[in-house]
Order: C-alpha cells, then structure tokens, then sequence
C-alpha cells in the first residue's frame, strides 16, 4: 500500500495554505505536526477528498482518489478534528449507523461493531448512550467509527485534542495496536502524541514541509544546538528574553537548571558570564521548537 501526496497546492483568495507539498507514505504510523495554522487539516481534506487541491494529486496504489473515489473511500478511515455525535444513541447504535453510511454489508454489521467496540475497550459500555461518555470515550467511538471495515489507511485529526494525559495515552495504545499493516496518519500539535509511536515525522509549517524524518533523524539534526545549564533568577530572566527555552526545573537551593537552544556561539556567550553549560542530546519537542520558533531562527 502506498499513499502519494504529489505537488499539492492549495489557495483560498491570496493566502497560499499548501505550497507544493509532496510525501509518499507506505505502511506505518506517520505524525504530522505543526502549529495551528500549519496547513495540518487542509492536507488532510484534501487527502480524504473532502477538499479540492488548487493544484497536484493525491495517489493511492498509483491510481488518481479521483478516478477510484468509490473504491478509495472504503479503504480510508478518517477521525475530523471537530465531529458531533449523536448523544441520544449508544455505542453499539452510532456504529450500526455509521457503518451502514459505510455500505458494509448488514450481515457483517453486528460481527463488525462488535469487533471495533473491543478494540477500543468499549464493549462493557455498548449499551450505553453516548451523550454520558466522557471526553476520551467519545473520542474512543470515533476512532472506532473510523475502524469500520478494517481500512488501509486510518487519518487522525489532533486525535487526543482536550484530552487528559491518562486518556491521550490511551488514544496513543490503541493507534500502536491497530498500526500493523495500515497507513495511519496523525495530525497534531503536541509532539507527545506522535514521538514514541510514529515510523517518520512530518513538520509542516507555512503550508510547507520544513522537516520530514524519523524521530532519531530529527534529533540528530539538531546535534549540539541543546545547551543546559544552572542560573539564578535573575540570570534566568535574561536568559529567558535571548533564548529558547526548552525545559525549566527548580534545584533545591533555589537556582533554575534550564534546558534551552543554543550552539557554539551561545555556549561563549554563556561562559562569559560565568554560566558554565553542557551540550545535551535534543529531544523532539525541541526540534519541533527550533523549526517553529521564531527566537531560534
């Protein structure tokens, strides 16, 4: 299976949302980050064909979405950013109706919720109407709505937006069980929801792709361009206005060991004021802050 996003541009009046994005996604788990505004959800419209490109293809096995729409829609799952639910019906209700919307044959039906219900760990609370499921339930029932039909390729629009950390581990469990043999792409702007999980990292920016690599890749990208040190309060104030800062704790005696961007030149800088620093292995969080903030550019 293969996923090919090709010169994909994207206008509304002057403002250029996507500026020839091309990525080619074979199986795996793929994040997609960015900040808001990023282009994240227009891709992903245009990807699950619910927005026209202005200019490009989206390709899947080869062929053009839009000659194979029929057949492309059944192998393509697909959680919105914003979905309403119907709060008078139950779990086992929503996903009868919505794989009927699905045109999955009524025999399988009842096998077919039953199978995705389990999957999410929602088949104790079947009977249950949605409208009383919590935040990280109802977005269980959507990525289950989402598994209907066993798709190829599963889309995840900021999947564990205003979820608690408890629940956005749970939504990230259950991505990882049901990644063998899919496409699965998740769009986010927390990097915690895609780090431990994602094959490759789309960093999307501007409607362009700033970055794209694995995890590992990434951080060693910006190999010593990590600094840490221990400042006082007052140090830290004027750390906090020339710098990026990645991580801040306070130590026991009352000083700030701060994590923040910085490379060779930083480093002289810093040691001029007698702050002695120590180069650190980046992690992606920074990353993700040196491409999208403007301090470290």
């Amino acid at each position: 299976m293969l996923l090919e996003i090709i010169n994909i541009k994207k206008k509304y009046g002057s403002v250029m949302a996507l500026n020839d994005v091309s990525l080619t996604l074979g199986a795996g788990v793929y994040g997609l980050l960015g900040p808001n505004g990023a282009g994240k959800s227009t891709l992903i419209q245009i990807i699950t064909g619910n927005l026209k490109e202005t200019s490009g293809k989206i390709s899947y096995n080869g062929r053009n979405i839009k000659t194979c729409e029929k057949e492309y829609k059944k192998r393509l799952g697909y959680v919105p950013q914003s979905q309403g639910i119907y709060e008078n019906f139950s779990a086992k209700k929503f996903l009868e109706y919505m794989a009927v919307l699905k045109a999955i044959a009524k025999k399988e039906i009842g096998s077919e919720v039953q199978r995705v219900l389990e999957i999410v760990g929602l088949l104790d609370v079947q009977h249950r109407k949605l409208g009383g499921f919590s935040g990280g339930m109802r977005q269980r029932i959507l990525i289950a709505q989402a598994l209907l039909g066993n798709p190829e390729l599963i889309i995840l629009d900021e999947p564990t937006a205003g979820l608690d950390p408890k629940e956005r581990i749970k939504i990230r469990n259950f991505i990882s069980r049901i990644a063998e043999n899919k496409i699965i792409l998740i769009a986010t702007h927390v990097v915690s929801d895609v780090e431990s999980i994602a094959k490759e990292i789309i960093l999307l920016g501007q409607g362009i792709v700033q970055k794209q690599g694995t995890p590992r890749d990434l951080c060693e990208s910006l190999k010593d361009g990590v600094l840490e040190c221990i400042v006082s309060s007052e140090q830290f104030e004027q750390l906090e206005r020339e710098a990026v800062i990645s991580n801040l704790q306070e130590m026991p005696d009352g000083n700030l060991q701060v994590r923040l961007l910085g490379d060779e030149t930083k480093r002289k800088q810093l040691a001029e004021r007698q702050i002695q620093v120590v180069s650190r292995f980046p992690n992606l969080q920074e990353v993700y802050l040196a491409v999208f903030t403007e301090k470290s550019k």
